[in-house]
C-alpha cells in the first residue's frame, strides 16, 4: 500500500524517509523508495531534505545516499542555511560521504550554494575546522584555494579564525596567493 509514504508524521515532522535517512536505515529507505517516497520533501525546520539528512550521519553510508540519488535526490538542493548535501558532510566531517559525493555521483568541489554566494565546500570545511576535508577538497579534488567569494578567500577565512597551521598549508602547499587576503 502505497498511502502514506509521503506524509509527514504529525509529531515528527517528517515523512518516513526523511526518518529512515536521518537514521542511517539503508534497508527501510530502499523499501520506501520502491513504494515511491520522494526523498526531495523538506522536512525539517531547517530546511533539510533526506539527502541533507543522510549527510549528517557521522560514519554514514555511502550506499544510502547512492539510493538516495537514484530516486532522484537533488544534489544541489539547499537548505535553510544555504548548504547543499556535500556541505553538509563538510561541515560535519564527513569525508567518506564527501569523497562519495564527488567521486561517484559528480558533485563538484566548488560547488555553489543557490542561496547564499559565499558558501563553497571548501569555506564550509575551514570554517567548521575540519583539516583533513579542506585539504582532500584542495589536493584530491583541486577545489580552487583562490577562490575569490563575497567576503573571503579560503586564506583569509583561516587567518580571521587564527587557523594559522591551515593558512600555513594553503600558502605552502596548495598555492594560495598572498595578494588575495
Amino acid at each position: 500500500d502505497r498511502r502514506g509514504v509521503n506524509e509527514l508524521h504529525e509529531a515528527l515532522h517528517c515523512t518516513p524517509l526523511f526518518c529512515a535517512a536521518a537514521r542511517g536505515h539503508r534497508a527501510a529507505c530502499e523499501v520506501l523508495i520502491q513504494y515511491g517516497a520522494d526523498p526531495n520533501i523538506v522536512c525539517s525546520d531547517d530546511g533539510a531534505a533526506c539527502l541533507h539528512a543522510a549527510s549528517r550521519l557521522t560514519g554514514g553510508d555511502p550506499q544510502l545516499l547512492t539510493a538516495l540519488i537514484r530516486a532522484r535526490a537533488d544534489l544541489d538542493a539547499v537548505d535553510n542555511a544555504g548548504n547543499t548535501p556535500l556541505m553538509v558532510c563538510c561541515s560535519r566531517g564527513n569525508l567518506a560521504l564527501a569523497q562519495a559525493l564527488v567521486n561517484q555521483h559528480s558533485v563538484s568541489p566548488d560547488q555553489r550554494s543557490r542561496t547564499n554566494a559565499s558558501l563553497r565546500p571548501l569555506s564550509v570545511a575551514i570554517r567548521h575546522k575540519h583539516i583533513n576535508v579542506a585539504a582532500w577538497l584542495v589536493n584530491d579534488c583541486f577545489a580552487n584555494p583562490n577562490l575569490v567569494l563575497p567576503d573571503h578567500t579560503p586564506l583569509t577565512l583561516s587567518l580571521q579564525m587564527r587557523e594559522w597551521e591551515w593558512a600555513t598549508v594553503l600558502v605552502r602547499d596548495c598555492y594560495a596567493e598572498l595578494g588575495l587576503a
